[in-house]
């Protein structure tokens, strides 16, 4: 196999921007084994390949807010997404430009200069900061966090997005990414397959 063969033109304008208006009718994709056809349809199609037994997983959670943008003393904007919390309350994040950081250097919030980030620690995988607010973290995400569509859309995110990168049935905030298959899944399409007998297990 050769690097040559995954080689292809993908015109910039067949790349979504945004996502369609309803929920469910993005196109899917599907190998049909028996046959040995590939087909094109519509993601709420899906269930008529489902059967008896099948077991469709359901990640519960949800998207939050953790794209963050904070300023340097040089006043160099980076972004920041912050990823998981540890044990000690510091967070482990990703940092844009993390290279013209040094620890303990402290940063502000591009958009409530009263919400501060210390630098930690700094890794090849990230960045470990202290947040400095009277806030706490939800709070903090809810004031000044965007939604973190991904980069390759190459726009600033709405509030819509808010809504849309997120899943129907998303019960607890926690992933800074969504469970993109599950976007497409609807109410309506969640009942369609449990009337085919088949299982939802579900995953927090």
């Amino acid at each position: 196999m050769k690097m040559s063969e995954f080689i292809y033109n993908l015109p910039e304008e067949r790349i979504a921007k945004f996502p369609p208006k309803e929920r469910g009718t993005t196109k899917l994709l599907v190998l049909d084994r028996k046959e040995g056809s590939i087909k094109h349809r519509k993601y709420s199609d899906c269930v008529e390949y489902m059967k008896e037994g099948d077991v469709v997983v359901l990640n519960e959670t949800k998207v939050e807010k953790r794209r963050t943008y904070f300023v340097d003393s040089k006043e160099r904007i980076h972004e920041v997404l912050f990823l998981n919390q540890q044990q000690d309350g510091n967070w482990f994040c990703l940092i844009k430009k993390s290279r013209q950081l040094h620890e303990k250097d402290i940063l502000s919030n591009l958009i409530c200069k009263e919400i501060q980030l210390q630098i930690v620690k700094k890794s090849e995988k990230g960045v470990i900061v202290r947040l400095i607010s009277d806030l706490n973290p939800k709070e903090i995400f809810e004031k000044i966090g965007h939604t973190p569509i991904p980069p390759y859309m190459k726009r600033d995110d709405t509030e819509e997005d808010f809504e849309r990168y997120n899943t129907v049935f998303g019960r607890q905030f926690g992933s800074v990414a969504s469970p993109t298959a599950s976007l497409n899944l609807t109410e309506d399409l969640l009942e369609k397959i449990k009337k085919k007998d088949s299982t939802l297990a579900i995953l927090i």
